[in-house]
């Protein structure tokens, strides 16, 4: 990251200050103090609005999202498939900067600077800057609440039917890994996480459509480690720190999934009940009709209709015999049929193979996401 010296900001106080009124009751001489005002916690309210089909993301940051290629593989690759969270959802834009702090960013001093943002006129913004702020020691806790409020007001403002969520960077290790110096003096790192985590709390229910998302308290800790497997070096996360920032993220932007019908299950099961599943496809989720026994992410598939159909899902392979010929497939959630009994069922690689589908596949179009293998209680029956 590239040291940019921020330049001190205006300082709203009314934020920045605790304002306690008391109000003294006359008439009888006693003194009476008013309730505190709760406001109500923020919702995203815009962004769920009518589903999220066609409805695009924008993340903006420095090289905490620049450089967050895991986080991108979670959200593409497979939280917008069919079945999953972010299904229907049709861009994720990287407006990550490297080195960039949030004042540059207001300033328009990188390329994707507050105007270019407010341009995409995104669904959902999704914030996390302030690290290259206050590394260096240049930029107080009171300076960086009040930049994020200014962001987050031109935003508002600029993008009106946009909600917000406000990313919380990580905290920052207490080892300087590499000998690059990104924290000075290094013996700081917990006063800046603190700081950072300080700033961004100090924002909760500031406004009705943005939220603030602390990941310190749900993946990196508050506290400064001198390593951590969830980070890559001192500043930014590891692969596996952005898996599960992708997964926490997705639970607070991601469609929650419908239960399946028990009363459709059950009508399913009465009108057809060696193939019920044709009726209703989630039927297979009724556990008085069927058991779980493989699931995992789709891994790789044939093209659909080909004679000796394959689909690929990472079930660990020394399970693989454990799903059966006769088994039922389901993909995308609706797309559910049995397995063939000619199916073959193999490890490949670090994953398991179903050999012989033929035409049963989806098109290739609805692959992706989740792949579940049920077994039929109703043979027992």
């Amino acid at each position: 990251m590239k040291n940019i010296l921020p330049i001190i900001h205006t300082v709203r106080l009314w934020l920045l200050l605790p304002v306690v009124i008391f109000i003294i009751g006359c008439g009888g001489g006693g003194a009476t103090s008013s309730e505190p005002t709760v406001k109500p916690p923020a919702v995203l309210s815009h962004w769920f609005s009518n589903g999220l089909a066609g409805k695009k993301i924008c993340l903006v940051g420095d090289s905490t999202t620049s450089n967050a290629t895991a986080l991108f593989s979670e959200l593409d690759d497979f939280y917008v498939k069919e079945g999953e969270a972010l299904y229907g959802v049709a861009s994720i834009l990287n407006f990550g900067e490297n080195g960039a702090t949030l004042w540059s960013f207001l300033s328009d001093g990188v390329f994707h600077g507050i105007t270019a943002t407010v341009a995409e006129q995104a669904d959902l913004y999704i914030i996390s800057y302030g690290i290259n702020d206050v590394r260096l020691g240049q930029t107080t806790e009171d300076q960086l609440a009040s930049l994020l409020m200014d962001a987050v007001d031109k935003i508002r403002a600029g993008a009106p039917n946009a909600d917000i969520v406000l990313r919380m960077p990580n905290s920052l290790l207490s080892t300087d890994m590499n000998g690059y110096g990104y924290v000075q003096p290094n013996s700081k790192a917990q006063v800046y996480s603190t700081l950072l985590r300080n700033a961004y709390l100090r924002l909760e229910s500031q406004w009705n459509n943005v939220i603030v998302f602390d990941t310190q308290d749900l993946i990196f800790g508050r506290e400064s480690l001198p390593a951590s497997v969830y980070m890559a070096d001192q500043l930014h996360p590891s692969s596996t720190g952005y898996v599960l920032l992708a997964k926490a993220l997705v639970s607070v932007i991601g469609q929650k999934k419908q239960l399946y019908d028990p009363v459709l299950a059950a009508n399913a099961v009465a009108t057809n009940p060696a193939a019920p599943y044709d009726v209703y496809p989630r039927v297979v989720e009724d556990p008085d009709y069927y058991n779980l026994v493989a699931t995992g992410r789709w891994v790789g598939s044939s093209v659909a209709g080909a004679s000796d159909g394959y689909v690929d899902f990472n079930w660990p392979p020394d399970k693989s015999g454990e799903i059966s010929c006769g088994d039922v497939l389901q993909m995308a959630e609706y797309h559910v049929f049995a397995l063939p009994a000619n199916c073959a069922i193999a490890p490949s690689g670090l994953n398991t193979r179903i050999y012989n589908l033929g035409g049963s596949l989806p098109p290739f179009t609805m692959t992706g996401g989740t792949v579940n293998v049920w077994q039929s209680k109703l043979r027992d029956k």
